[in-house]
């Protein structure tokens, strides 16, 4: 027979998952504020600055390869967010069950990809759109920029989380003690 924890323990155990979940959460926002703001100042920077790093930055982002297309800003748009922000949230929500951090990560992706017009607003005329030979108004763009960032975020989240776990679960295990007389 199990003994049903007393009342007190068991409101000190709630107390402290809402503690680790509301720690994970405000981590997870200032992530993404940090991550969202340092794209922000990259867009913002290559759109109005007449320096030669910022010349040089706006013509490295539009870039095209041999088969004309634009590969900077999808690296700088998609995976290098995707993957930042996964991991934080795997970090951060590594007790969390994984329907919790899934939808964290949804939502994540979904706030990264909603800044795309804000990016677009720096560049006059848009030109942001044009340069990257897309329609603001195609379903398509919005629905595979989503996808491709939500696999990253979700691939980091549960990567970081599983690396978290390991961790803490090697950190947990006493180490083991040399016997007298036994070989090291």
């Amino acid at each position: 027979m199990t003994a049903k924890p007393a009342p007190e323990q068991a409101k000190r155990t709630g107390d402290m998952k809402m503690h680790t979940m509301r720690f994970g959460l405000i981590g997870i926002v200032l992530t993404y504020l940090a991550v969202a703001g340092a794209e922000i100042a990259f867009h913002w920077y290559i759109a109005t600055s007449n320096s030669a790093p910022g010349r040089f930055l706006e013509i490295l982002y539009f870039s095209k390869d041999e088969r004309g297309r634009v590969e900077v800003p999808h690296k700088v748009l998609i995976l290098i967010p995707g993957l930042a922000l996964g991991i934080a949230a795997g970090i951060f929500g590594v007790s969390w069950p994984p329907r919790v951090l899934a939808a964290c990560a949804s939502i994540l992706a979904l706030g990264q990809v909603a800044l795309y017009p804000l990016y677009a607003s720096f560049f006059p005329h848009g030109r942001w759109w044009s340069q990257l030979d897309v329609d603001p108004h195609s379903v398509g763009l919005w629905g595979l920029s989503y996808f491709k960032t939500l696999c990253l975020c979700l691939l980091g989240a549960f990567g970081a989380r599983q690396a978290r776990q390991d961790m803490l679960r090697r950190r947990r295990q006493p180490t083991p003690r040399r016997q007298p007389g036994m070989p090291e």
